[in-house]
């Protein structure tokens, strides 16, 4: 297959049915091979200890069971300072609902008296993830109360007072 340029007929160039294909097992190591996100801007609180599932997931299917998933969520979190007065703790996950694997907590800790205003804050959490699966791999965020004893409120989105929390799912080829 070539391309053959002439002075007196220009260029010629081969059919493009007969260029091959290139693949995602074409990229090298490294490359991003596709990227999924989603977002929800749905305010949600909960009283219930740590983990808790949010509802806000994203899910991807890679190509090869060789390749990473990265993933990356941006949170609108906070703590409620509604309750008893004192530290308030709020943790933050990842989930991997098909794996069952847990990844990123973070803590957020905030101590209140009975008029003080919540915490907010963007949480960020990343995970590297080698699923060896070309089935669907959903995440989700989760979220909850460190235990009963902080007796406060967790919350996504600020209870809808902030903007969107957001999942990014990226397929790393290895």
């Amino acid at each position: 297959m070539s391309i053959v340029l002439n002075g007196t007929t220009g260029i010629t160039t081969p059919a493009l049915d007969s260029v091959a294909k290139f693949s995602s097992a074409d990229m090298p190591a490294g490359s991003v091979i596709q990227v999924v996100s989603t977002s929800s801007s749905t305010g949600m609180i909960v009283y219930a200890d740590y983990p808790q599932t949010s509802g806000i997931t994203a899910s991807i299917t890679p190509s090869s069971t060789s390749s990473k998933i990265f993933v990356i969520a941006s949170i609108q979190a906070g703590v409620d300072s509604s309750g008893t007065s004192g530290n308030k703790i709020a943790l933050y996950g990842i989930k991997n609902n098909t794996s069952g694997a847990t990844f990123g907590n973070v803590r957020m800790s905030g101590n209140f008296n009975n008029t003080g205003a919540d915490m907010l804050q963007e949480v960020s959490l990343t995970a590297l993830e080698s699923p060896s699966s070309t089935s669907t791999q959903t995440y989700e965020i989760l979220y909850g109360r460190l235990s009963a004893t902080y007796n406060n409120g967790v919350l996504i989105n600020g209870g809808g007072a902030l903007p969107s929390s957001k999942i990014f799912l990226m397929e790393i080829a290895a």
